[in-house]
This record gives C-alpha cells, sequence and structure tokens, in this order.
C-alpha cells in the first residue's frame, strides 16, 4: 500500500487534551472504543482503514464525526491515484 489514508485522531486527542475533555490519551481511547493498542495504532498511522461502526466509536468517543477524522477529499483523491 504506497498511499496513506491520513486520519485526524492524534489531532483530537491533542484538542480533547487542551480543553480536558476526555479520551486525553491513546490508551484511555482505546478502552473507550474497546480496540487494542496495534488495531488504533494501524489506523491512526494509515496501515488499516477502521469498517464504519469501528469510525463511528472512534468519532463519538472523541466527541467528533467520522467526516472530521477521516475527510472524505482523501478517499476521492485515492480513488482518483488507483
Amino acid at each position: 500500500m504506497d498511499d496513506f489514508i491520513t486520519c485526524l485522531i492524534d489531532h483530537r486527542l491533542l484538542d480533547n487534551r487542551r480543553i480536558r475533555k476526555p479520551p486525553y490519551t491513546v490508551r484511555e481511547l482505546e478502552r473507550a472504543v474497546g480496540m487494542s493498542h496495534q488495531g488504533l495504532l494501524n489506523i491512526r498511522s494509515g496501515l488499516s482503514e477502521p469498517k464504519l461502526g469501528t469510525a463511528i466509536r472512534i468519532a463519538t468517543a472523541l466527541g467528533s464525526t467520522v467526516e472530521d477524522l477521516w475527510p472524505l477529499e482523501q478517499f476521492c483523491d485515492k480513488r482518483r491515484m488507483d
């Protein structure tokens, strides 16, 4: 896989720390979403794409939306490159 989809989970975690809203850390997010460390790491690094239900659980835990964490433009651009 040459092209990675950038997800904005880490940016949202930093925002949560600034406004003192949980989850603050990756470990807390893993617990809130019910994911393993490796599973979330693969999603955060772009090595894998989450299933829709997983993406919704991550976004909900972060007080965000799936569209905010995975901007649609990335998927459109990726399809053009294939």
